[in-house]
């Protein structure tokens, strides 16, 4: 007999066999999430990251006709606007492909938070508990004794696949101090991100039922999944943990509460840019490889830049490489290529991997107003009636690394929006813990 955490009197809800069924494809979504696997043709990608694809076709087979029912006008008008919005951008390129994997990757996200809104969420507590100690095991296997036969099957997987495969002990051992694990991923971060989104999920499923040991599994396993392999985009995750426990009730403790961040961050930004020096003083040699200068350091220059010339609707969705001279000029004005020579021979999105500005970059301001409208009616016609909750926490993350286009991107929508989902049928309100006077 199982019990639901949320809502003030507890609820008996039996477990039915489509619960398991929903719960192993989503297990499936998440494992195409860490390992990140296209189908590779010709030089360029077919199907991104088909396992999470595949998982949410099933799933969207599963649930069509409600799916359909709630979602298929502003499906339509999804599909309208990734269709013309690239004709409205001041890009010269349309990127069909792009376009489309940012349809299927919304969709996949949507449908996965549909699924799950009816399953017993005990059993997914308690079963994405169990796969994050299963991560930890097996990366602590890796780190001791196995890290060979680890890096044979991550070859195996990876062969062929077009995707970098990250092998730099070197810098592993002069930043960390250590091999870091990857459990078949092609990059250790993309362990990090897996069992940081297992935690949150976790906490946002334990949240309700007690607080203070929520908040102790939260930071022990974010502790753990740190040892095991660090990444800085861990502290992006536990900060849009933080941001979406203290979600403002109302609208002018919100304005206020995005003013501060803002103030926080432009204070922070202008500190950083006085001369790339100063920031690596702070930070190190977390630094010495210019990958945390790509993700957050330049981000901003190029997103305020590239929108000073395209500001509507940005550069086109996927449109990269024209925004290319752009990266080039803030890495050359701020010094970042003489001290990161090996980023010189690198494209647009190695050079700056920020789903937070790209989506701005492609969208343009009018553009990503009205996409995000968009997805704030699908978020509540599927269950989630804090959509913007979701989608700022989500940002949060995605400005420590992402494409935006892809299904992994989107994932971390789901991530901020499952304790929303699966809580909107018993109670009107979600979790809501700040109070603004």
């Amino acid at each position: 007999m199982l019990h639901n955490d949320y809502g003030g009197q507890s609820q008996i809800k039996s477990t039915r066999w489509s619960d398991f069924l929903i719960i192993s494809l989503f297990l499936v979504y998440i494992l195409g999430s860490h390992l990140r696997v296209s189908i590779y043709s010709g030089g360029s990608i077919i199907v991104p990251m088909y396992l999470m694809l595949i998982s949410s076709a099933i799933l969207g087979f599963i649930k069509f006709k409600k799916y359909l029912k709630k979602t298929l006008p502003l499906l339509l008008v999804l599909f309208s606007f990734t269709l013309f919005q690239p004709f409205l951008s001041g890009g010269d390129d349309i990127y069909y492909r792009s376009s489309l994997q940012l349809l299927a990757s919304v969709i996949s996200a949507s449908v996965v938070l549909f699924a799950l809104k009816d399953v017993n969420q005990e059993l997914l507590k308690r079963i994405l508990f169990y796969t994050w100690l299963i991560f930890a095991f097996m990366a602590f296997l890796e780190s001791l004794y196995l890290k060979s036969y680890f890096d044979l099957v991550r070859d195996y997987i990876y062969s062929g696949s077009g995707r970098f495969v990250y092998f730099e002990i070197e810098r592993d051992l002069a930043i960390y101090g250590k091999v870091r694990s990857t459990v078949f991923a092609s990059e250790p971060s993309y362990l990090a991100d897996t069992m940081s989104a297992l935690s949150v999920m976790v906490f946002m499923l334990s949240v309700r039922e007690k607080l203070f040991v929520a908040w102790l599994y939260l930071v022990l396993m974010f502790l753990i999944g740190f040892y095991i392999s660090p990444s800085f985009k861990m502290v992006f995750y536990f900060i849009a943990v933080v941001v979406w426990f203290f979600w403002p009730k109302n609208i002018k403790a919100l304005l206020f509460l995005l003013l501060l961040v803002s103030f926080i961050l432009a204070f922070v930004f202008i500190l950083a840019n006085v001369m790339l020096s100063l920031v690596l003083d702070v930070f190190g040699t977390h630094l010495t490889t210019g990958s945390f200068f790509g993700r957050i350091g330049s981000a901003h220059l190029v997103g305020i830049n590239a929108l000073a010339i395209y500001p509507f609707f940005g550069y086109g969705i996927g449109n990269s490489e024209q925004v290319y001279n752009v990266i080039v000029e803030v890495w050359n004005s701020t010094g970042a290529f003489n001290s990161f020579e090996f980023y010189q021979d690198l494209g647009s999105k190695d050079l700056m991997s920020n789903g937070f500005w790209w989506m701005w970059i492609y969208l343009g301001i009018l553009g990503a107003l009205i996409f995000f409208g968009n997805i704030y009616y699908l978020m509540r016609a599927i269950g989630n009636m804090m959509p913007w909750r979701s989608l700022v926490c989500a940002s949060i993350v995605w400005y420590a690394g992402s494409a935006f286009i892809d299904p992994q991107s989107w994932f971390v929508v789901v991530v901020f929006s499952i304790a929303t989902i699966l809580n909107s049928k018993n109670s009107t309100q979600p979790v809501v813990m700040y109070r603004a006077i």
